[in-house]
């Protein structure tokens, strides 16, 4: 079964000398969404929540990935290697949409 798992952040971390990491702040979780699977073909998140402006993206198989309004993934989109991470900066009520890829 192919999944990606997304967890939803409102802001980023804070360094030791106030400024702004390049770090999700954990304390900042909005929420962490259902594991979607798309072993079956294309699949679409929930939402994104209000508050949210940030997401980490993990995939345990290899996928493609478009963001949207009502986004539907094809083989043409961003390519997620097995075990990949990313992170984005989004928009409050787009979703994430996932394929299976070689």
């Amino acid at each position: 079964m192919s999944k990606l798992y997304i967890t939803e952040f409102s802001r980023l971390g804070i360094s030791s000398n106030g400024g702004t990491a390049q770090i999700m702040d954990f304390d900042s979780v909005v929420t962490v969404q259902p594991p979607i699977d798309y072993s079956a073909g294309a699949a679409q998140s929930a939402a994104i929540s209000d508050g949210t402006r940030y997401v980490r993206v993990e995939t345990d198989a290899i996928c493609s990935i478009k963001y949207g309004s009502n986004p539907t993934a094809t083989t043409n989109d961003q390519r997620m290697a097995a075990g990949d991470v990313e992170h984005f900066y989004v928009s409050r009520g787009n979703k994430i949409s996932v394929i299976t890829n070689t």
